[in-house]
């Protein structure tokens, strides 16, 4: 739900200071009445405690566009530690 995300991401926030993305591979497969989106990614931070971090990730979307605005939504996002 939008609030759980709210709070996965709040917690995120609150806990790494720098964060980068560095986009390695991009899929779109259109499905139905939007698409699918991959990602291949490396994420690079540092937490407010001064840890280094990285994971190389693949990041899936399901994205639609709203009837009403015309703006595109993310439906479903999931990531994988690869």
């Amino acid at each position: 739900s939008r609030e759980d995300f709210g709070r996965w991401y709040a917690g995120v926030l609150a806990a790494v200071a720098t964060a980068s993305h560095k986009i390695h591979k991009l899929e779109v497969t259109p499905d139905g009445d939007g698409s699918r989106v991959k990602l291949y990614v490396t994420w690079r931070a540092t937490t407010v405690k001064g840890a280094k971090l990285a994971f190389h990730v693949v990041q899936e979307w399901r994205v639609v566009r709203d009837a009403a605005t015309g703006r595109l939504v993310i439906t479903r996002y999931t990531v994988r530690v690869l």
